[in-house]
Protein backbone atom coordinates (compact mmCIF):
# COMPACT_ATOMS: atom_id res chain seq x y z
CA UNK A 1 0.00 0.00 0.00
CA UNK A 2 1.15 3.55 -0.65
CA UNK A 3 2.58 4.95 2.58
CA UNK A 4 1.26 8.39 1.67
CA UNK A 5 -2.19 7.96 0.11
CA UNK A 6 -2.95 4.37 1.27
CA UNK A 7 -3.84 3.47 -2.33
CA UNK A 8 -3.62 -0.25 -3.10
CA UNK A 9 -1.91 -2.24 -4.49
CA UNK A 10 1.40 -0.52 -5.36
CA UNK A 11 5.13 -1.13 -5.83
CA UNK A 12 7.34 1.80 -4.83
CA UNK A 13 10.02 2.80 -7.34
CA UNK A 14 12.26 5.80 -7.84
CA UNK A 15 10.01 8.87 -7.51
CA UNK A 16 11.24 10.49 -10.75
CA UNK A 17 10.29 7.36 -12.69
CA UNK A 18 6.95 7.23 -10.94
CA UNK A 19 6.13 10.85 -11.62
CA UNK A 20 6.98 10.28 -15.26
CA UNK A 21 4.14 7.80 -15.39
CA UNK A 22 6.13 4.58 -15.43
CA UNK A 23 4.21 1.37 -15.92
CA UNK A 24 4.91 -1.92 -14.26
CA UNK A 25 4.32 -4.21 -17.18
CA UNK A 26 2.65 -6.60 -14.73
CA UNK A 27 -1.11 -7.15 -15.33
CA UNK A 28 -3.25 -5.91 -12.50
CA UNK A 29 -0.40 -4.03 -10.80
CA UNK A 30 0.04 -0.26 -10.91
CA UNK A 31 2.78 1.95 -9.45
CA UNK A 32 2.21 4.84 -7.10
CA UNK A 33 2.56 8.27 -8.77
CA UNK A 34 2.04 10.47 -5.73
CA UNK A 35 5.75 11.00 -4.99
CA UNK A 36 5.09 10.82 -1.26
CA UNK A 37 6.41 7.31 -0.91
CA UNK A 38 9.86 8.28 -2.07
CA UNK A 39 10.28 10.87 0.69
CA UNK A 40 9.20 8.46 3.40
CA UNK A 41 11.40 5.66 2.03
CA UNK A 42 14.38 8.05 1.82
CA UNK A 43 13.85 9.08 5.45
CA UNK A 44 13.79 5.42 6.53
CA UNK A 45 16.99 4.70 4.61
CA UNK A 46 18.75 7.63 6.29
CA UNK A 47 17.79 6.27 9.71
CA UNK A 48 19.00 2.79 8.76
CA UNK A 49 22.29 4.26 7.55
CA UNK A 50 22.80 5.97 10.90
CA UNK A 51 22.15 2.71 12.73
CA UNK A 52 24.66 0.87 10.53
CA UNK A 53 27.29 3.56 11.11
CA UNK A 54 26.81 3.31 14.87
CA UNK A 55 27.17 -0.46 14.70
CA UNK A 56 30.32 -0.19 12.62
CA UNK A 57 31.81 2.43 14.93
CA UNK A 58 31.77 -0.15 17.72
CA UNK A 59 33.84 -2.56 15.62
CA UNK A 60 37.59 -2.57 16.25
CA UNK A 61 39.59 -0.31 13.96
CA UNK A 62 42.84 -2.03 14.95
CA UNK A 63 44.11 -5.45 14.01
CA UNK A 64 46.63 -7.77 15.65
CA UNK A 65 48.41 -10.47 13.66
CA UNK A 66 50.36 -13.30 15.29
CA UNK A 67 52.77 -14.98 12.89
CA UNK A 68 52.95 -18.69 13.65
CA UNK A 69 54.34 -21.88 12.19
CA UNK A 70 52.80 -25.34 12.34
CA UNK A 71 54.20 -27.05 15.48
CA UNK A 72 56.09 -29.83 13.74
CA UNK A 73 59.14 -31.67 15.05
CA UNK A 74 62.29 -30.54 13.29
CA UNK A 75 60.64 -27.40 11.83
CA UNK A 76 60.34 -25.08 14.84
CA UNK A 77 62.90 -23.78 17.37
CA UNK A 78 65.67 -25.47 15.41
CA UNK A 79 68.41 -23.63 17.33
CA UNK A 80 67.13 -25.28 20.51
CA UNK A 81 67.18 -28.81 19.12
CA UNK A 82 70.77 -29.51 20.32
CA UNK A 83 69.49 -28.89 23.87
CA UNK A 84 65.91 -30.16 23.74
CA UNK A 85 65.84 -32.49 20.75
CA UNK A 86 63.37 -32.27 17.89
CA UNK A 87 60.31 -33.27 19.94
CA UNK A 88 61.26 -31.19 22.96
CA UNK A 89 61.74 -28.08 20.83
CA UNK A 90 58.34 -28.70 19.23
CA UNK A 91 56.65 -29.01 22.63
CA UNK A 92 58.29 -25.81 23.82
CA UNK A 93 57.16 -23.94 20.72
CA UNK A 94 53.60 -25.28 21.08
CA UNK A 95 53.51 -24.06 24.67
CA UNK A 96 54.87 -20.63 23.74
CA UNK A 97 52.34 -20.30 20.91
CA UNK A 98 49.27 -21.31 22.89
CA UNK A 99 50.33 -19.22 25.88
CA UNK A 100 50.74 -16.18 23.61
CA UNK A 101 47.34 -16.70 22.00
CA UNK A 102 45.65 -17.12 25.39
CA UNK A 103 47.16 -13.89 26.72
CA UNK A 104 46.22 -11.91 23.63
CA UNK A 105 42.64 -13.24 23.44
CA UNK A 106 41.32 -11.11 26.28
CA UNK A 107 41.09 -7.61 24.80
CA UNK A 108 38.20 -6.30 22.72
CA UNK A 109 40.25 -3.35 21.43
CA UNK A 110 41.43 -5.14 18.29
CA UNK A 111 40.56 -7.91 15.87
CA UNK A 112 42.87 -10.93 15.93
CA UNK A 113 44.39 -12.86 13.06
CA UNK A 114 46.56 -15.95 13.23
CA UNK A 115 48.85 -15.95 10.19
CA UNK A 116 49.78 -19.60 9.73
CA UNK A 117 52.67 -21.20 7.85
CA UNK A 118 52.68 -23.21 5.75
CA UNK A 119 48.87 -23.50 6.02
CA UNK A 120 45.94 -23.25 8.45
CA UNK A 121 45.10 -26.94 8.83
CA UNK A 122 46.78 -27.75 12.16
CA UNK A 123 44.51 -28.62 15.10
CA UNK A 124 46.07 -25.96 17.35
CA UNK A 125 45.09 -23.23 14.91
CA UNK A 126 41.55 -24.53 14.53
CA UNK A 127 41.04 -24.78 18.27
CA UNK A 128 41.47 -21.01 18.59
CA UNK A 129 39.46 -20.36 15.45
CA UNK A 130 36.53 -22.47 16.70
CA UNK A 131 36.34 -20.43 19.88
CA UNK A 132 35.66 -17.39 17.69
CA UNK A 133 38.59 -15.41 19.03
CA UNK A 134 41.00 -15.72 16.09
CA UNK A 135 40.60 -15.50 12.33
CA UNK A 136 42.89 -17.81 10.38
CA UNK A 137 45.01 -16.57 7.51
CA UNK A 138 47.54 -18.52 5.47
CA UNK A 139 50.91 -16.85 5.72
CA UNK A 140 52.19 -15.44 2.41
CA UNK A 141 55.28 -16.88 0.78
CA UNK A 142 58.74 -15.31 0.66
CA UNK A 143 61.22 -14.21 3.31
CA UNK A 144 60.05 -12.59 6.54
CA UNK A 145 60.10 -9.11 5.04
CA UNK A 146 58.01 -10.12 2.03
CA UNK A 147 55.52 -11.92 4.25
CA UNK A 148 55.07 -8.94 6.57
CA UNK A 149 54.78 -6.56 3.61
CA UNK A 150 51.92 -8.62 2.18
CA UNK A 151 50.20 -8.95 5.56
CA UNK A 152 50.27 -5.18 6.16
CA UNK A 153 49.23 -4.46 2.56
CA UNK A 154 46.18 -6.70 2.83
CA UNK A 155 44.92 -5.72 6.28
CA UNK A 156 45.57 -1.97 6.08
CA UNK A 157 42.85 -1.88 3.43
CA UNK A 158 40.38 -2.76 6.18
CA UNK A 159 41.87 -1.44 9.43
CA UNK A 160 43.28 1.92 10.46
CA UNK A 161 46.23 0.29 12.23
CA UNK A 162 47.83 -3.15 12.10
CA UNK A 163 50.29 -4.70 14.54
CA UNK A 164 52.28 -7.85 13.77
CA UNK A 165 53.88 -9.87 16.56
CA UNK A 166 55.80 -13.10 16.98
CA UNK A 167 54.42 -16.22 18.58
CA UNK A 168 57.17 -16.86 21.16
CA UNK A 169 57.34 -13.68 23.26
CA UNK A 170 57.08 -14.67 26.90
CA UNK A 171 56.25 -11.18 28.19
CA UNK A 172 53.92 -9.83 25.51
CA UNK A 173 50.33 -9.34 26.64
CA UNK A 174 47.25 -7.31 25.82
CA UNK A 175 48.65 -4.29 27.68
CA UNK A 176 51.60 -4.05 25.31
CA UNK A 177 49.38 -4.47 22.24
CA UNK A 178 46.93 -1.85 23.48
CA UNK A 179 49.89 0.48 24.12
CA UNK A 180 50.86 0.03 20.46
CA UNK A 181 47.31 0.73 19.27
CA UNK A 182 47.12 3.88 21.41
CA UNK A 183 50.50 5.11 20.18
CA UNK A 184 49.41 4.76 16.57
CA UNK A 185 46.09 6.47 17.31
CA UNK A 186 47.83 9.45 18.95
CA UNK A 187 50.41 10.36 16.32
CA UNK A 188 52.97 7.60 15.89
CA UNK A 189 53.60 6.37 12.36
CA UNK A 190 55.46 3.29 13.54
CA UNK A 191 55.57 1.29 16.77
CA UNK A 192 58.28 -1.24 17.40
CA UNK A 193 58.78 -3.60 20.32
CA UNK A 194 62.47 -4.46 20.43
CA UNK A 195 63.88 -7.66 21.88
CA UNK A 196 66.98 -8.26 23.98
CA UNK A 197 68.86 -9.84 21.06
CA UNK A 198 68.73 -6.80 18.76
CA UNK A 199 65.63 -7.75 16.81
CA UNK A 200 62.01 -6.87 17.36
CA UNK A 201 58.96 -8.91 18.30
CA UNK A 202 56.27 -6.36 17.52
CA UNK A 203 55.87 -3.84 14.72
CA UNK A 204 52.84 -1.75 13.83
CA UNK A 205 51.88 0.98 11.40
CA UNK A 206 48.96 2.88 9.89
CA UNK A 207 50.34 2.98 6.37
CA UNK A 208 52.57 0.46 4.65
CA UNK A 209 56.27 1.41 4.61
CA UNK A 210 57.64 -1.52 2.64
CA UNK A 211 61.16 -0.07 2.66
CA UNK A 212 61.45 -1.04 6.32
CA UNK A 213 61.50 -4.71 5.30
CA UNK A 214 63.51 -4.85 2.08
CA UNK A 215 66.99 -6.36 2.16
CA UNK A 216 66.93 -6.81 5.93
CA UNK A 217 69.54 -9.15 7.49
CA UNK A 218 66.94 -11.11 9.44
CA UNK A 219 67.97 -13.12 12.53
CA UNK A 220 70.91 -10.81 13.27
CA UNK A 221 71.43 -8.34 16.15
CA UNK A 222 71.21 -5.41 13.73
CA UNK A 223 67.55 -5.73 12.72
CA UNK A 224 66.03 -3.24 15.19
CA UNK A 225 68.75 -0.60 14.69
CA UNK A 226 68.55 -0.81 10.89
CA UNK A 227 64.76 -0.54 11.05
CA UNK A 228 64.94 2.55 13.27
CA UNK A 229 67.57 4.15 11.01
CA UNK A 230 65.34 3.61 7.98
CA UNK A 231 62.37 5.07 9.87
CA UNK A 232 64.41 8.20 10.64
CA UNK A 233 65.30 8.60 6.96
CA UNK A 234 61.60 8.33 6.12
CA UNK A 235 60.89 10.95 8.82
CA UNK A 236 58.48 8.63 10.61
CA UNK A 237 57.29 9.33 14.13
CA UNK A 238 58.35 6.24 16.10
CA UNK A 239 57.20 4.91 19.47
CA UNK A 240 59.43 2.16 20.84
CA UNK A 241 58.82 -0.46 23.50
CA UNK A 242 61.92 -2.04 25.00
CA UNK A 243 62.48 -5.36 26.71
CA UNK A 244 60.40 -7.93 24.86
CA UNK A 245 61.78 -11.43 25.43
CA UNK A 246 61.77 -14.32 23.00
CA UNK A 247 63.36 -17.76 23.32
CA UNK A 248 65.50 -18.59 20.32
CA UNK A 249 68.87 -19.80 21.58
CA UNK A 250 70.08 -22.19 24.30
CA UNK A 251 71.19 -19.16 26.34
CA UNK A 252 67.69 -17.65 26.08
CA UNK A 253 66.28 -20.97 27.22
CA UNK A 254 68.60 -21.30 30.24
CA UNK A 255 67.90 -17.72 31.29
CA UNK A 256 64.18 -18.31 30.97
CA UNK A 257 64.29 -21.51 33.00
CA UNK A 258 66.33 -19.82 35.69
CA UNK A 259 63.85 -16.96 35.90
CA UNK A 260 66.16 -14.30 34.53
CA UNK A 261 63.81 -13.49 31.65
CA UNK A 262 60.86 -11.31 32.63
CA UNK A 263 57.74 -13.31 31.88
CA UNK A 264 54.16 -12.18 31.57
CA UNK A 265 52.09 -13.29 34.54
CA UNK A 266 49.73 -16.21 34.16
CA UNK A 267 51.97 -18.26 31.91
CA UNK A 268 51.15 -21.96 31.61
CA UNK A 269 54.08 -23.07 29.42
CA UNK A 270 55.23 -26.62 30.09
CA UNK A 271 59.02 -26.52 30.41
CA UNK A 272 60.65 -29.52 28.66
Amino acid sequence: YCVSTRAAPVFVLHSAYLRAGGKSGVPGVRYCRCGGCAGVIFSVLIRLSCIVNIMLSDSPTNCLVVMARVPQAGQVKTRLMPVLGRVGAMHLYTGLLTDTLDRLSQSVQYDRYLSCAPDVRHAVFHRYHRHGRWKLQQQPSGDLGMRMTRIFSLLLRRYKAVLVVGSDLVNLGSDEVEWGCKALATGADLVIGSTHDGGYGMIGMKRLHAGLFRGMPWSTPRVANITLARARRLKLQVSQLHGLQDIDTPMDYYHWRSGRLRENTGSRILIP
